[in-house]
C-alpha cells in the first residue's frame, strides 16, 4: 500500500438533499481516477459506496461510506453521505472529518430543505456547489443558480456556465430543443467577426 504524506491527503465530503446524485457522482469520480473499472448504478445496486442490504433495498444511502482514489499524487477520500434527514447524524460525522464539502443541487428541484441543512452544517469548510442532473427534463441551471444566490448570498458565483443551459432547453416529452435567450445577469459574449 502506498504511503502518503499528510499534505497529500484530502477528505472531501459529498453532501446534498436526498436524491441529488452524490453516489452517482462518487462512482463517476472513482471511475475517472481509475479506482474502479466500470461505473456502478444505484438502480442496479452495484455502486461502490452503497453496499449494505438496506441501502440496496431502498436504493439510497443510509450510512456514510468512504471511497478512496488517487489523483495527481494525492489520496482523496470521498465521503458519500446520506441525503435524507433521518440519517443527519451521518452528515454531522462526515462534516467533522472532511477538509472540504462538495454540495450537490438537483437542477430540476433547485436547493431544498436538506441543502439548507448541509449548508449550515458545513459552514466551517470550504464549499463547492455543483448543480447536478442537467440532463433531466425541466432542468434549469439559471433558476437553480438564482435560487442559490437568493438563499446563500451573492458570493455564490458560477465557475462554469453550461452553454446549452444558456441557449437551449430540452423537452424529453417533445424530444425537441427550443432556443431560449439568457437573462441579462448572465450575458453570453458575442462572437467577434
Amino acid at each position: 500500500m502506498k504511503e502518503y504524506a499528510p499534505a497529500q491527503l484530502r477528505n472531501v465530503g459529498l453532501f446534498s438533499h436526498g436524491g441529488a446524485g452524490k453516489t452517482t457522482l462518487s462512482e463517476a469520480l472513482l471511475y475517472r481516477a481509475g479506482a474502479i473499472t466500470r461505473m456502478g448504478s444505484v438502480v442496479d445496486g452495484n455502486t461502490t459506496t452503497d453496499f449494505d442490504p438496506d441501502e440496496l433495498k431502498r436504493q439510497m444511502s443510509v450510512s456514510l461510506a468512504v471511497a478512496p482514489l488517487e489523483w495527481q499524487g494525492h489520496k482523496i477520500n470521498l465521503i458519500d453521505t446520506p441525503g435524507y434527514a433521518d440519517f443527519y447524524g451521518e452528515v454531522s460525522e462526515a462534516a467533522r472529518v472532511a477538509d472540504s464539502a462538495l454540495i450537490l443541487i438537483d437542477a430540476v428541484a433547485g436547493p431544498q430543505v436538506g441543502t439548507d441543512a448541509v449548508w449550515k452544517r458545513t459552514a466551517h469548510l470550504p464549499r463547492l456547489l455543483v448543480i447536478n442532473k442537467m440532463d433531466r427534463e425541466n432542468s434549469d441551471y439559471r433558476s437553480a443558480l438564482d435560487s442559490l444566490r437568493e438563499r446563500y448570498g451573492k458570493g455564490v458565483v458560477p465557475l462554469a456556465f453550461p452553454i446549452c443551459a444558456a441557449l437551449w432547453t430540452f423537452s424529453k416529452a417533445r424530444r425537441t430543443w427550443r432556443a431560449t435567450s439568457p437573462p441579462s445577469q448572465y450575458p453570453i459574449p458575442s462572437r467577434r467577426p
